[in-house]
């Protein structure tokens, strides 16, 4: 391969040599560069255009395919081999492949899922599906529209800094597609969709695929635009032995390798400088060490240097490029319309409203993909395409924006978790979700819990963007518990013969629930509403009731309240955030008690929680929770119940650490609460807790702040992220008890 490379470099300076009088007579010598594809191989390609900037060659055209594409059309673009190896150390290419979005992407109910299900199973009609693709390409179609805004308008890419093409395949035909024209973000998404992990991208009706698959060295194409010398960079793999097929995707790869090496040997002699970086150690997912494949490819190019310097001298002199800078692709864009395809299923002001522009804007790229990303999360749309073009009235200033939506066809999702807590104990979630049920915009679904304790919640919400929206529900919880004696209030108190220390509890709860909700973006959801409650619970170990059963009942009454609730979430994780807080308020003036039909009373809710980082995997988290009622006296069905760790906070039952559950009550409380999280590794942290406050009835009324840290508790945790959701393992001491408590929880909260 040596002798080979020898020989090479010796015919090309003959060559040149001979063509030296010419060349200097003609206008210069044009080169056209060909990059193939080869996932995080093509690195390499970076290197190599390090060292052709550096012998000052110009080149005039360039071809790709695949990765090649995607770093070619950038160059192309205006962006330099030093730009392009600074942006490509940046990516997060786990998050580019699969298409993870950022929390603050989903809506607050949308950000409440995603902290609950552990497995989703799309359906069509009554079949189950999967996807055709494990990305659909939006987070790499968003990185490289962003990258491109200052080249938008071109829509010839022989109009671009330097002239383009690449390669995709008809995934349909199975046949060559050359995409030289259009939205060059899409051409090159389209150029890189690897089979099974991105999925076909849709331009103009038809389905593309890698251009891998039948030409992934388009060098006949280079020839074809004028070029006088080409040079090739080769980063594709070769067939792979037996021992070496480890995996789908090495089985995949080998497939796609069939037909492509069967041609590289012609491609090779038709190539006037041919480079093969020496990457043999990497695969096409690779993607960890950027650094080391651009040095090898640097390295490889270094071989050809007087090659390239020969060219450079016979071409006319050019000024070197600087590249776009941040300012050009930060500039504000002004948008002066909006033009939506493709949305039967869901109207203009749902679309709209995540997006986060009314009709004419100004917005930052930035700006503009957080709202292209809101509407992503909602996963309602198999492909969301947008470009730009000049506005029709020229009176008009700025452009349109324009949007070609594919509505994802799958409307059924079938979702399952599991959790268990010491409340709760085990349960089994089952979701059943149906989007629009009865039309547009809307969304339908119920959880059954199957477990210890049978529990459901239903839902039906109609999502109306900027305008109000509607949201109903209906909710269900049941457990029993052992408490202390002095679980109900002295009026409360029967007389027994027998002394006892502790009574089960069975407690039941229905909630159905009518809101209004408008949102001023995608962290923040403000609603009004009327609130129906009926509270029973009741003790099995002593007494008789009105119907002789043996039990006695503290409480079965029905509520209805008025309410308004604010809600903040900015949190990046649900349930370990390093940055971004939550704020909840919510007031109820209560209108009806069963029991006592004459008495009102108003109760309010807040709770708020801010994090920031102390150093680099460490992070703090403070919290504030308080609750109370004003007015007529709260029956003590509505009070608060205080202790116990790692069930659903309902409002109703506030988690404290070493306190058994339901071990404090009151119809008022107030806790502050400082955590720090120690992250081990991506999915296991060391955890502390310290908690202080305190519960009793009336406690705002001649509140001494001395008072408040009656109650306090400290704990120290492990937790491990599993698909299933959190495990977390707790040792707390609560003041006032003897030795500590353990807790333990498994899975996400329902």
């Amino acid at each position: 391969m040596k002798q080979m490379h020898h020989w090479r470099l010796l015919v090309v300076l003959i060559c040149l040599s001979a063509n030296a009088l010419w060349a200097q007579e003609s206008d210069d010598v044009k080169v056209g560069l060909v990059l193939s594809g080869g996932g995080a191989k093509a690195f390499a390609h970076i290197g190599v255009l390090k060292e052709i900037e550096a012998a000052g060659l110009r080149i005039d055209y360039i071809g790709g395919t695949s990765m090649g594409a995607v770093i070619g059309g950038l160059y192309a673009a205006g962006y330099t081999a030093d730009q392009l190896d600074s942006l490509f150390k940046t990516f997060d290419f786990n998050a580019i492949l699969t298409d993870e979005l950022p929390r603050k992407t989903r809506s607050i109910a949308e950000k409440a899922e995603s902290d609950r299900y552990a497995v989703t199973f799309p359906f069509d009609g009554k079949k189950l599906t999967l996807p055709i693709g494990l990305s659909k390409g939006h987070n790499a179609y968003n990185i490289l529209s962003k990258l491109l805004l200052p080249v938008r308008d071109i829509s010839d890419f022989n109009a671009l800094p330097i002239s383009f093409l690449c390669i995709a395949t008809d995934a349909e035909k199975g046949t060559q597609v050359l995409l030289d024209k259009g939205y060059l973000p899409r051409a090159l998404t389209a150029s890189s969709a690897l089979p099974t992990i991105v999925q076909p991208i849709l331009i103009d009706g038809v389905l593309h695929i890698d251009g891998g698959v039948v030409n992934n060295y388009p060098i006949d194409e280079i020839r074809a635009k004028g070029a006088d010398v080409v040079i090739g960079v080769d980063v594709q793999d070769q067939l792979m032995s037996q021992e070496q097929l480890k995996s789908v995707v090495d089985v995949v790869s080998q497939i796609n390798n069939f037909r492509t090496i069967e041609h590289m040997g012609s491609k090779i002699d038709q190539t006037d400088i041919y480079i093969r970086p020496e990457i043999n150690q990497f695969g096409v997912l690779s993607f960890k060490d950027p650094s080391a494949v651009i040095n090898l490819g640097a390295q490889a190019a270094r071989d050809q240097r007087q090659l390239f310097e020969e060219l450079a001298r016979r071409q006319k002199p050019y000024k070197p490029r600087v590249g776009i800078s941040h300012q050009q692709v930060a500039e504000p864009l002004q948008i002066s319309a909006v033009r939506i395809e493709g949305h039967q299923g869901y109207t203009r002001s749902y679309i709209m409203g995540k997006l986060g522009i009314r009709s004419t804007a100004t917005l930052t790229a930035d700006e503009l993909q957080s709202g292209i990303n809101n509407l992503a999360a909602t996963n309602n749309f198999r492909s969301i395409d947008y470009y730009f073009e000049p506005a029709q009235d020229q009176a008009q200033p700025g452009q349109i924006l324009r949007l070609k939506l594919t509505e994802n066809p799958q409307r059924s999702l079938l979702r399952v978790g599991l959790h268990y807590d010491p409340l709760y104990r085990m349960g089994v979630l089952l979701n059943a979700t149906q989007k629009r049920l009865f039309g547009v915009n809307d969304q339908a679904s119920i959880d059954v819990v199957i477990g210890d304790y049978l529990r459901y919640r239903a839902n039906y919400f109609v999502d109306k963007g900027y305008h109000w929206s509607v949201r109903l529900t209906a909710n269900f919880v049941q457990f029993s518990h052992a408490v202390g004696r002095n679980f109900t209030d002295a009026e409360s108190e029967f007389e027994t013969p027998i002394d006892l220390n502790q009574i089960d509890i069975t407690y039941k709860h229905w909630q159905n629930q009518f809101n209004l909700l408008t949102r001023l973006n995608q962290d923040m959801e403000f609603s009004l509403g009327l609130n129906h409650q009926r509270v029973h619970y009741f003790s099995e170990t002593l007494g008789l009731d009105q119907e002789g059963l043996l039990r006695t009942v503290f409480e079965d009454n029905h509520y209805v309240s008025g309410l308004a609730q604010v809600e903040i979430d900015t949190r990046d994780h649900g349930y370990y955030p390093r940055k971004g807080g939550l704020l909840r308020a919510t007031v109820e003036q209560y209108l009806y008690n069963g029991s006592e039909p004459g008495t009102h009373f108003t109760r309010a809710q807040i709770n708020t929680v801010y994090s920031w980082s102390l150093a680099p995997k460490l992070y703090a988290q403070s919290a504030l929770k308080a609750g109370a009622s004003f007015g007529d006296q709260s029956p003590e069905g509505l009070d608060f119940f205080m202790g116990g760790y790692g069930y659903q906070d309902t409002g109703y039952f506030v988690p404290f650490f070493g306190q058994d559950v339901m071990a404090l009550r009151g119809n008022s409380f107030l806790l502050a609460q400082i955590n720090t999280t120690l992250e081990l590794t991506a999915k296991s942290r060391l955890l502390a807790r310290a908690q202080v406050g305190e519960i009793r009835h009336d406690l705002y009324k001649g509140l001494q702040w001395s008072q408040v840290l009656e109650q306090s508790s400290f704990a120290v945790g492990y937790a491990l992220e599993t698909f299933l959701g959190p495990l977390e393992l707790w040792r707390g001491y609560a003041s006032g008890l003897s030795g500590g408590r353990w807790q333990m929880s498994l899975g996400f909260r329902f």
